[in-house]
């Protein structure tokens, strides 16, 4: 078909669309290998490459607005692609229902899918089941294992499980009844691996000798699981895994895996797309082989020991044999390549290493074999290769050129320049994590840098300037940023904004455009959201990788970045799209806040300005009816308050008054009984219930009086400061703190406040009295009384390490008459009185206490004394 994306005319280059779910992290192999080899295979072809990073359809895998990424699928098409490569691992986890749809939505573009076969769409596909079947046959066939468990795929999985189908007929195939006890569903995770272990073990009870799982994530977290149960692997539980994922051949033991050609699919599956592009006809399957990697955790030796023995059963020396060595030449290397791997540099890498072993092996002072080795391994630590298997390497190389060597002193020759060679090896592989540890770190460092450099601007234009900045500093050569007009919250398959705006775009340490959204004069560029960037901008002197990333914040939609491939760790894009992100949904809340109040501002300026023309009469006989309105809801609100807090007195006091005038009433009668009975004992005993009575009800009247007082005739608020109040108030409460025993501990600098000295004393005191009082058995009791800030207000508080109070209690002690222990001191006014004190001085008062045995801390806030001088502030540059 003629694609739109340059009209009907074929452009010198193509550009190839690849969609997959996000750019891989560490637990994501098979997506980082498949893209190697795709990218890989557009370098060869000379094509460019536009990857969109759209999510799982459907599932939020990650977290609960995942679902935002899949809008990035409606940005492709016709417009800029030439074609596409779908990976099936976007549908892992959506209904069958519902992903097939997705893959035929982009016809009549030629497509090709990686993964499992659909009709109709070209597929390119590992043998999955051959392989599984070969690891079970060794399991059962090799190592007599019958008790085979599997962590299998997802549940409700929509697709063929062509490596569940190989279990079943393994066991079949060997007579092995199948107990679905020993199969768990994973979810292709490490996560999932870990949590299979306990399922099988603590929930089902059940025993198995061997544990196969369906990806090398999952047998790796089962394997972390087993190791901290003493459960040693390969010697209690063999374990395989499939995929050959990095992490397989480091972990130990090594891992025993099933090798899916992830490389080779990537690479194949662009190659048979350019090929549909160029009207050749294809397979509907295109199915690559898989190899099973024995390994430790099988229970069999190392593979890489045992081949560096393999020249031990090399053939004879023959003196003939000599110099023949070039003849072989060509399959060779041919065969240290197949070693290497699937990487456009292995047959390079294989024949240059080849020629500088015969050159230093024909002439000694040649010293070409070691410093060739090294560059070929310092390339191979940048790229982040396995280093062991240049030890297969070197024993190929050996076992080749062993029969060739002619004399003793060429052999004795050789064997020294094989030990020094697989030492060095050793010492680079001892070096690789710490270098790839201080890549990783100074990476790091780049993007928190980045991160906090975004968060100390609120402008658009200083920002897209930050960011391009850092594009350099994360050596990512090329970036675009758009955003969408009118967005909205997304839900696959609605489309999405017609229409955006570009506002960075930076190419190779040259700012091409930083356009500001929020000036329309400044010629900002405007274009359909399905070119991805304006006519004119895409680089045609250059091949590209892009990487269509989404922006969004949370379920907010902001946009989609386009960033040129720089580094190979596919996090580094995902960590910068999070950053862009969440930095430009602030920069564009605080650019919809200032437009807001802007236009709040003219709006109520013309508003004003209307009434001013038109009703300038009236405008001040409105204000004071206003006015008068406004002072009468006061005073009603005041009374209604009022009238409650006298009905809620009323009683309180009539209550509390009672209970003294019942006990004088009972002890009179009492009293002349015991008077006429003669009775000076009861009598003496009487009177003093009646004196303790009357006691308590002066007590109570006396701090009635002095409550209602409170408000009454309060002097005029002064400044006073803080520290003068709390040494008044612990000098009054000295004799209390001293017979407890009481450590003071009190806050330098307390601030100045504003308000009645003697009323906060009042304050102090009765908090710092309360918890003196209520300390308990504490043998080492504290009180602290201190400040902080909190949200622009001045808190104080009195802590003390007493009895605590159960938090259903914390609003009932500042009632009047209110206490929790009926036997203590005092009438049960004093917390009363201090909450009215505050909050006549315009303040609050509250309580924290986890319960009994953790003390109580009162917290309260007073104004703070007015500055008598204004300062002036120096705004933040952002």
């Amino acid at each position: 078909m003629a694609s739109t994306f340059y009209g009907n005319v074929r452009p010198a280059r193509l550009t190839i669309g690849i969609l997959f779910e996000n750019m891989p992290n560490e637990q994501q192999d098979y997506l980082a290998e498949v893209l190697a080899g795709v990218i890989a295979a557009a370098q060869e072809h000379d094509v460019n490459l536009l990857g969109f990073a759209g999510g799982h359809l459907y599932h939020t895998f990650y977290n609960e607005f995942d679902t935002q990424r899949n809008i990035l699928y409606e940005l492709v098409g016709p417009d800029n692609v030439h074609g596409l490569i779908i990976l099936g691992t976007i549908g892992t986890y959506a209904p069958l229902h519902k992903t097939v749809p997705f893959y035929y939505r982009y016809a009549p573009l030629p497509t090709i899918k990686v993964g499992q076969p659909l009709e109709d769409i070209p597929t390119v596909v590992a043998d999955e089941e051959t392989g599984t079947y070969a690891a079970l046959v060794h399991l059962i066939r090799d190592h007599h294992y019958r008790r085979i468990a599997l962590i299998d795929y997802p549940e409700n999985y929509p697709y063929l499980k062509p490596r569940y189908d190989a279990y079943k007929r393994a066991l079949a195939d060997y007579g092995i009844p199948l107990d679905p006890r020993l199969i768990i569903p994973g979810d292709w995770t490490v996560r999932s691996g870990r949590e299979a272990i306990p399922v099988l073990l603590d929930e089902r009870k059940v025993t198995f000798d061997a544990l196969v799982a369906s990806n090398d994530n999952m047998a790796l977290g089962a394997l972390e699981v087993l190791q901290a149960r003493g459960i040693h692997v390969p010697y209690d539980v063999a374990l395989v895994g499939f995929d050959d994922a990095r992490m397989s051949r480091l972990v130990m033991p090594s891992l025993t895996t099933v090798r899916q050609p992830m490389f080779e699919l990537g690479k194949r599956a662009l190659q048979a797309l350019l090929a549909t592009i160029n009207g050749e006809a294809l397979p509907q399957k295109i199915v690559l082989p898989t190899e099973l990697l024995i390994r430790q955790s099988c229970g069999c030796h190392d593979p890489l020991v045992a081949r560096t023995m393999a020249c031990a059963s090399a053939p004879a020396i023959h003196p003939q044999s000599a110099g023949n060595v070039e003849v072989h030449r060509e399959e060779i290397a041919a065969g240290l390549a197949q070693i290497i791997g699937p990487t456009a540099e292995a047959e390079c890498w294989a024949a240059q290493l080849l020629d500088a072993a015969l050159a230093d092996l024909q002439a000694q002072s040649a010293n070409t074999f070691l410093p060739t080795l090294d560059k070929i391994l310092r390339r191979s630590v940048e790229k982040g290769d396995d280093i062991t298997l240049w030890q297969d390497v070197l024993s190929k190389l050996r076992v080749h050129l062993h029969p060739h060597l002619g004399d003793a002193l060429l052999i004795c020759r050789a064997e020294d320049l094989w030990h020094q060679a697989r030492v060095f090896i050793g010492e680079t592989a001892r070096k690789q994590p710490a270098q790839l540890q201080l890549r990783i770190d100074q990476q790091n460092i780049l993007i928190r840098m980045f991160g906090q450099a975004l968060v100390t601007t609120f402008d658009m234009d200083t920002l897209l300037h930050i960011v391009a900045d850092q594009m350099v500093q994360l050596n990512i050569p090329a970036c675009y940023i758009a955003l969408y007009e009118n967005p909205q919250p997304y839900t696959y398959p609605q489309p999405a904004p017609e229409w955006a705006q570009l506002v960075l775009a930076y190419r190779e340490n040259t700012l091409q455009c930083v356009i500001a959204p929020d000036k329309p004069e400044a010629g900002a560029w405007r274009f359909h959201t399905s070119q991805l960037l304006p006519s004119g901008l895409w680089p045609s002197d250059r091949r590209y990788t892009l990487i269509v990333e989404p922006l969004y914040f949370q379920n907010h939609q902001i946009g989609f970045a386009l960033l040129e491939m720089g580094p190979h760790e596919g996090a580094v894009y995902e960590v910068v799209r999070e950053q862009i992100s969440s930095a430009l949904e602030s920069v564009l809340l605080f650019r919809e806040q200032k437009r807001a109040e802007t236009a709040l501002s003219r709006a109520y300026a013309e508003i004003e300005a209307q009434v001013r023309e038109r009703t300038l009469e009236l405008e001040q006989e409105i204000g004071e009816r206003k006015q008068a309105e406004q002072m009468q809801q006061k005073l009603i609100a005041e009374l209604e308050a009022k009238n409650a807090e006298l009905e809620r007195f009323a009683y309180t006091v009539s209550h509390d008054l009672k209970s003294p005038l019942i006990t004088i009433g009972g002890f009179a009668g009492f009293l002349e009984k015991d008077i006429l009975a003669g009775a000076p004992e009861r009598v003496q005993a009487d009177l003093a219930h009646i004196n303790d009575a009357v006691a308590k009800m002066e007590r109570l009247l006396s701090e009635l009086l002095e409550l209602s007082r409170i408000g009454q005739r309060m002097p005029p608020p002064t400044a006073v400061p803080f520290t003068e109040v709390v040494h008044e108030a612990v000098a009054l409460a000295q004799g209390r703190i001293t017979a407890r025993g009481v450590q003071v501990e009190i806050a330098p600098d307390l601030p100045v406040v504003h308000g009645d000295r003697a009323r906060l004393v009042e304050v102090v005191q009765n908090l710092v009295d309360n918890a003196c009082k209520f300390m308990g058995d504490q043998p080492h009791p504290r009180i602290e009384i201190g400040v902080q800030r909190e949200q622009d207000e001045t808190v104080f508080f009195v802590r003390d390490n007493g009895i605590g109070i159960e938090p259903r209690y914390h609003a009932r002690i500042f009632e009047l008459f209110e206490k929790l222990d009926p036997q203590s001191e005092g009438a049960g006014v004093g917390l009363a009185l201090v909450k009215r004190i505050v909050e006549l001085h315009g303040g609050k008062i509250w309580l924290e206490s986890a319960g009994p045995g953790t003390g109580c801390t009162f917290y309260f806030t007073l104004p703070d004394a007015p500055q008598k001088t204004s300062r002036s502030v120096t705004p933040a540059v952002g």
